[in-house]
Protein backbone atom coordinates (compact mmCIF):
# COMPACT_ATOMS: atom_id res chain seq x y z
CA UNK A 1 0.00 0.00 0.00
CA UNK A 2 1.22 3.31 -1.17
CA UNK A 3 -0.13 6.72 0.34
CA UNK A 4 0.50 10.26 -1.32
CA UNK A 5 -0.42 13.37 -0.31
CA UNK A 6 -0.99 15.90 -2.97
CA UNK A 7 -0.70 19.79 -1.71
CA UNK A 8 -1.06 23.01 -3.79
CA UNK A 9 -0.61 26.66 -3.33
CA UNK A 10 -3.36 26.85 -5.41
CA UNK A 11 -5.92 25.68 -2.88
CA UNK A 12 -6.12 24.52 0.56
CA UNK A 13 -6.35 21.02 2.04
CA UNK A 14 -4.87 17.53 0.83
CA UNK A 15 -5.90 14.85 -1.36
CA UNK A 16 -5.16 11.46 -0.28
CA UNK A 17 -4.31 8.85 -3.05
CA UNK A 18 -4.10 5.72 -2.02
CA UNK A 19 -2.57 2.50 -4.25
CA UNK A 20 -3.04 -1.02 -3.31
CA UNK A 21 -0.39 -3.49 -3.05
CA UNK A 22 0.07 -4.22 -7.02
CA UNK A 23 0.55 0.03 -6.74
CA UNK A 24 -2.84 0.36 -8.77
CA UNK A 25 -5.41 3.30 -7.44
CA UNK A 26 -7.57 2.60 -5.11
CA UNK A 27 -8.56 5.79 -3.89
CA UNK A 28 -8.72 9.32 -3.89
CA UNK A 29 -10.05 11.25 -0.76
CA UNK A 30 -10.62 14.82 -1.16
CA UNK A 31 -9.88 16.65 1.95
CA UNK A 32 -9.23 19.70 0.04
CA UNK A 33 -11.20 22.37 -1.11
CA UNK A 34 -11.10 22.52 -4.66
CA UNK A 35 -12.63 24.15 -7.79
CA UNK A 36 -14.83 21.90 -9.91
CA UNK A 37 -12.27 22.31 -12.65
CA UNK A 38 -9.44 21.62 -10.17
CA UNK A 39 -11.04 18.32 -9.05
CA UNK A 40 -11.34 17.04 -12.89
CA UNK A 41 -8.18 18.17 -13.81
CA UNK A 42 -6.77 15.89 -10.65
CA UNK A 43 -9.40 12.71 -11.72
CA UNK A 44 -8.95 12.96 -15.44
CA UNK A 45 -4.98 13.06 -14.86
CA UNK A 46 -4.32 10.43 -12.20
CA UNK A 47 -2.50 7.74 -13.08
CA UNK A 48 -3.57 4.31 -13.01
CA UNK A 49 -0.14 2.94 -11.28
CA UNK A 50 1.37 4.53 -8.38
CA UNK A 51 5.31 4.54 -9.97
CA UNK A 52 3.49 7.14 -12.78
CA UNK A 53 2.66 9.67 -10.27
CA UNK A 54 5.70 11.92 -9.83
CA UNK A 55 5.88 11.87 -13.79
CA UNK A 56 2.13 12.56 -14.85
CA UNK A 57 2.68 15.89 -12.83
CA UNK A 58 5.83 16.71 -12.85
CA UNK A 59 5.15 20.18 -14.91
CA UNK A 60 2.08 20.87 -12.54
CA UNK A 61 1.89 23.28 -9.96
CA UNK A 62 1.57 20.62 -6.70
CA UNK A 63 4.01 19.29 -4.40
CA UNK A 64 3.73 15.17 -4.00
CA UNK A 65 4.42 13.56 -1.32
CA UNK A 66 4.56 9.75 0.21
CA UNK A 67 3.44 8.95 3.24
CA UNK A 68 3.93 6.07 5.78
CA UNK A 69 0.91 3.91 5.37
CA UNK A 70 -0.80 2.27 8.14
CA UNK A 71 -3.65 1.42 9.71
CA UNK A 72 -3.61 -0.06 13.06
CA UNK A 73 -6.34 -2.01 15.07
CA UNK A 74 -6.85 0.94 17.33
CA UNK A 75 -7.92 3.25 14.36
CA UNK A 76 -10.28 0.32 13.28
CA UNK A 77 -11.77 0.26 16.80
CA UNK A 78 -12.33 4.05 17.03
CA UNK A 79 -14.64 3.57 13.92
CA UNK A 80 -15.94 0.41 13.83
CA UNK A 81 -20.05 0.55 15.39
CA UNK A 82 -20.03 -1.61 17.75
CA UNK A 83 -17.15 -2.34 20.72
CA UNK A 84 -18.75 -5.63 22.69
CA UNK A 85 -16.12 -8.63 22.28
CA UNK A 86 -13.67 -6.17 19.88
CA UNK A 87 -10.34 -8.37 21.62
CA UNK A 88 -11.58 -11.20 19.48
CA UNK A 89 -11.58 -9.12 16.18
CA UNK A 90 -7.81 -8.80 17.12
CA UNK A 91 -6.54 -11.75 16.05
CA UNK A 92 -8.54 -11.83 12.60
CA UNK A 93 -7.59 -7.80 11.79
CA UNK A 94 -3.46 -8.84 12.24
CA UNK A 95 -4.01 -12.07 9.95
CA UNK A 96 -4.90 -9.25 7.12
CA UNK A 97 -2.65 -7.67 4.40
CA UNK A 98 -2.09 -4.27 4.63
CA UNK A 99 -4.84 -3.49 1.52
CA UNK A 100 -7.17 -5.63 3.39
CA UNK A 101 -7.02 -3.48 6.38
CA UNK A 102 -6.95 -0.16 4.54
CA UNK A 103 -10.28 -2.05 2.93
CA UNK A 104 -11.68 -3.31 6.19
CA UNK A 105 -11.22 0.57 8.06
CA UNK A 106 -12.59 2.39 5.12
CA UNK A 107 -15.99 -0.14 4.95
CA UNK A 108 -15.98 -0.02 8.56
CA UNK A 109 -16.81 3.96 8.31
CA UNK A 110 -19.72 3.05 5.73
CA UNK A 111 -21.10 0.13 7.68
CA UNK A 112 -21.44 2.66 10.96
CA UNK A 113 -23.35 4.84 8.51
CA UNK A 114 -25.47 1.98 7.37
CA UNK A 115 -25.99 1.25 10.66
CA UNK A 116 -26.88 4.73 11.69
CA UNK A 117 -29.38 5.10 8.80
CA UNK A 118 -31.06 2.00 9.56
CA UNK A 119 -31.48 2.58 13.12
CA UNK A 120 -29.42 -0.58 14.02
CA UNK A 121 -29.28 -1.08 17.96
CA UNK A 122 -26.77 -4.09 17.58
CA UNK A 123 -24.55 -4.00 14.36
CA UNK A 124 -22.78 -7.39 13.64
CA UNK A 125 -19.80 -8.21 16.44
CA UNK A 126 -16.48 -6.83 14.86
CA UNK A 127 -14.84 -10.70 14.83
CA UNK A 128 -17.60 -11.28 12.60
CA UNK A 129 -17.79 -8.78 10.52
CA UNK A 130 -14.40 -9.37 9.33
CA UNK A 131 -13.75 -13.51 9.65
CA UNK A 132 -16.72 -13.38 6.88
CA UNK A 133 -15.51 -10.71 5.19
CA UNK A 134 -18.43 -8.54 5.74
CA UNK A 135 -15.97 -5.62 4.62
CA UNK A 136 -16.01 -6.12 0.91
CA UNK A 137 -19.91 -5.30 1.19
CA UNK A 138 -21.00 -2.02 -0.86
CA UNK A 139 -22.70 -0.43 2.46
CA UNK A 140 -22.84 2.77 0.88
CA UNK A 141 -25.10 0.97 -1.85
CA UNK A 142 -27.53 -0.79 0.65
Amino acid sequence: MRLFHITSDKYTGTVEVVYDGNDVLLQMRFGAQLSEQQMHYLKSQMPLRGNELHDKFSAAPIKIEEKPFDITFEEFKREYPYNRNMHLAAPAFAKLSSSDQYLLFSSCIKYRKYCDRNNWYKPMLPERYIKTMQWLNNWDKL
